[in-house]
């Protein structure tokens, strides 16, 4: 995937920006792991049901400052760029 073209929602990005920490966080997430779960909660879209509920379990977990699921493989991608 072209680095330029990942685009975050803009319902997921509204929500990340509604608090200042959770935001804060966000920011401060491997750009790997940023990715792989705002990909994981965008290919839902179309389930309401399933794109709600992977943002709130996404937004708890940023505002705790926790990364979550395996989206480094293992620790096998921990040296993406």
């Amino acid at each position: 995937m072209d680095y330029d073209s990942f685009k975050i929602d803009s319902v997921i990005e509204q929500r990340l920006q509604e608090e200042r920490q959770v935001y804060e966080n966000f920011l401060a997430f491997p750009v790997l792991y940023k990715r792989v779960r705002i990909d994981t909660i965008q290919s839902n879209k179309n389930q309401l049901e399933v794109f709600k509920s992977r943002l709130d379990k996404f937004i708890i977990n940023t505002k705790e400052n926790k990364m979550y699921g395996q989206w480094h493989d293992h620790g096998r991608l921990l040296d993406y760029q």
